[in-house]
């Protein structure tokens, strides 16, 4: 099953990686398709306007590239689907979304609630 991106997609990015290089500041995130192992890597061509966002609205694309590369082990070619784009912050719709950890507050109110849980 294919995967597609378009102007105007909300996109989750809670596993979005970033970096700074010699040619300046990084972030990309996979978008995965629903069933199989199709992906585009979706490389942010203004990652200072969405640090430490969970998910991000698509303004415009700005490139498509597809390369190849040998994966060292199986010796097969395999094609990566590059999609360069402005984007801007939006709200996630995934709950527990945001740092990675779901927001534990008022879980567990006090030590006794701690220690029934734990029997003791």
């Amino acid at each position: 099953m294919g995967v597609t991106v378009k102007t105007g997609d909300v996109l989750d990015c809670v596993d979005a990686r970033s970096g700074e290089s010699q040619r300046g500041k990084w972030m990309f995130f996979k978008v995965k398709a629903k069933k199989g192992f199709d992906n585009l890597n979706l490389w942010v061509s203004n990652p200072d306007n969405v640090k430490n966002a969970t998910a991000v609205k698509i303004l415009s694309i700005d490139q498509v590239e597809m390369k190849s590369h040998l994966d060292e082990k199986s010796q097969k070619w395999y094609k990566d689907y590059n999609v360069t784009c402005t984007v801007e912050r939006a709200e996630s719709g995934r709950q527990g979304a945001g740092s990675g950890f779901m927001d534990a507050s008022g879980f567990m109110d006090t030590e006794e609630d701690i220690n029934k849980l734990f029997g003791l």
